[in-house]
């Protein structure tokens, strides 16, 4: 569903997408290796980069933005829930907002046109 909010509010962008880089980080390293991930993620905008790591990696990227993950233990039927945020990052790096599954693509929109807007006036 995640995606799918990246595809509309790309759309909704027009022209204005092409001054963002949406990205998506796969916290299931075990089945979105390289080529897997990359068709998945472009199914939805070839514009959107999937991005993984080695667990100890996605652990300290999910402690950096508070992300909150569980993967099934070894063994067990496959498992995955994870906290699912939006995250709109500056130029800077620093997150400005945190959109969850309430916020509508017009919200998220508007607070990216704000943004930029921002950059521009710098």
């Amino acid at each position: 569903m995640t995606l799918a909010r990246y595809r509309a509010v790309l759309k909704a962008l027009g022209k204005e997408a092409n001054l963002l880089q949406p990205i998506m980080i796969s916290v299931d390293p075990a089945r979105d290796a390289g080529k897997v991930l990359g068709d998945y993620v472009r199914y939805f905008d070839p514009r959107i980069v999937g991005l993984t790591g080695d667990l100890p990696t996605l652990a300290a990227v999910q402690r950096l933005y508070g992300a909150q993950v569980v993967l099934s233990a070894p063994g067990e039927p496959v498992s995955v829930s994870h906290s699912d945020y939006l995250y709109l990052i500056d130029g800077q790096g620093q997150t400005r907002k945190l959109f969850d599954q309430q916020a509508s693509v017009a919200m998220i929109v508007e607070a990216i046109q704000l943004l930029q807007r921002e950059a521009d006036e710098r």
